[in-house]
């Protein structure tokens, strides 16, 4: 009997064994439940769960995973345009990229001990401009790819932004930034100003940063562009225009400009170069390579470049389309979908520029600035006159002011306008703006 109730108390029990094998136990009351129960319906007490290790293991990995993913899109995946009035002081030092068209030519500072200097230049995206600073290190890059925007390209820049909204003007090489919180160091004090009139800035950090959208130049004639209104061209529509030089060259301090006239008519077109554009070819100013500076007077050109408009202060009678070289010399040339072009081409030079020339071309340089070299007086007193040496014209030489006295013979160099008196052709001279000089 002992053995058959052992016996029966060892099976029993090994079937409770293998009951409770299935369930789960409460703690707070101690009866076994079904392990898929979440709460224990005697005590209605609820069970917490413990998360496997490994489970944590293989989920911590799932996000590392998901996390360098997102990182490398961020890194090196297309990055979005950002609209230049969406801008604020929050994006200072950020990374952010811009589109938008080259509206001025670029500027070109070289500092002292430099053999590159930095490139600035603004593009407009439509809903607001933003300057592109180039430093030294990406502008010779720039320079030595022949990477140079110029007016009418459209540039997409990436690069670290600056925003400042509160300087209306000032001198901004007195101002000092800083990240800890963008302080402004100014000799004078600052006047607040809007949004819209803030200073917006993004600096090119590798030259692969800047992309440029370059459009072929459709061919016009001078007379297809002068006197036309604002809205007949888009701002750096790019040209290619051939035309005869009919005036001498203007030389500013920042640009050169000449008149360019169309070859059948007395139409006529402004050249405006910076000299910026010159420096950015890789030429020396008024050196021999300097191909503005040598251009003479009647040499027929065919120039690549963009229409820009300009405003005089004068009055609106006075505004008028102009015309930028893209670039100039024989460095650099604009990439066209028939092969690379010169910016200038010279297609016939122009003979020894003087007085009997600039008489027997009255018409086509009346108004204009005119340039003479080794003219000499050929009369002095009341009237003072020049011609060629050896030449057989006359021309007058006036001014308000008066003249210094020259004796007959003497080699000058004249600068003045090119204007008809009356029936008298004469050489006008503003004390400020032309000379006439003895060449030592």
């Amino acid at each position: 009997m002992e053995e058959k109730a052992r016996e029966l108390e060892k099976k029993f029990r090994s079937e409770g064994e293998m009951l409770v094998a299935g369930k789960k136990q409460c703690p707070a009351c101690g009866k076994h439940v079904d392990k898929e129960r979440r709460v224990c319906p005697e005590c209605t007490a609820q069970f917490s769960y413990r998360v496997k290790e490994s489970t944590l293991v293989k989920g911590s990995l799932i996000f590392v995973v998901i996390g360098v993913v997102f990182f490398l899109i961020a890194a090196y995946g297309p990055s979005g345009i950002t609209n230049v009035e969406d801008m604020d002081t929050n994006d200072n030092f950020s990374i952010l990229t811009f589109k938008g068209k080259v509206v001025e030519a670029p500027d070109y500072d070289v500092y002292p001990y430099q053999e590159y200097g930095e490139m600035k230049f603004d593009i407009n995206d439509t809903t607001g401009i933003i300057q592109v600073l180039c430093n030294s290190r990406v502008t010779e890059e720039l320079i030595e790819n022949g990477k140079i925007p110029s007016v009418g390209d459209t540039i997409e820049v990436t690069g670290r932004v600056l925003f400042i909204e509160s300087v209306s003007s000032g001198d901004w090489e007195n101002i000092t930034i800083s990240e800890e919180g963008l302080k402004l160091y100014l000799e004078r004090d600052t006047e607040i100003m809007g949004k819209e009139d803030a200073f917006k800035r993004v600096e090119v950090m590798y030259e692969d940063n800047l992309q440029i959208e370059r459009p072929n130049h459709d061919k016009l004639s001078v007379s297809q562009v002068d006197g036309q209104k604002q809205d007949a061209f888009e701002l750096g529509k790019k040209v290619r225009v051939t035309g005869i030089v009919a005036s001498g060259l203007t030389n500013y301090s920042t640009a050169y400009q000449f008149n360019l006239k169309d070859p059948d008519t007395n139409d006529k077109l402004l050249v405006y170069i910076p000299k910026s554009l010159v420096e950015l070819s890789g030429i020396e100013l008024y050196s021999e390579e300097d191909p503005i500076i040598n251009l003479k007077p009647l040499s027929e050109v065919t120039i690549r470049g963009a229409l820009i408009y300009y405003t005089s202060s004068y009055g609106p009678e006075y505004d008028k389309w102009e015309l930028i070289p893209t670039y100039l010399g024989d460095k650099y040339k604009v990439k066209t979908t028939s092969g690379d072009k010169k910016c200038l081409e010279i297609i016939k030079e122009g003979e020894n520029f003087g007085v009997d020339m600039l008489l027997a071309n009255k018409n086509m340089f009346e108004g204009a600035s005119i340039h003479l070299e080794n003219v000499r007086i050929s009369k002095n007193g009341s009237d003072l006159k020049i011609k060629d040496p050896g030449g057989q014209d006359e021309l007058l030489v006036y001014s308000y002011d008066k003249l210094d006295d020259f004796a007959l013979g003497t080699s000058v160099e004249v600068e003045g306008q090119f204007i008809v008196f009356g029936t008298t052709w004469e050489i006008k001279i503003s004390k400020d703006y032309h000379y006439i000089r003895e060449v030592v």
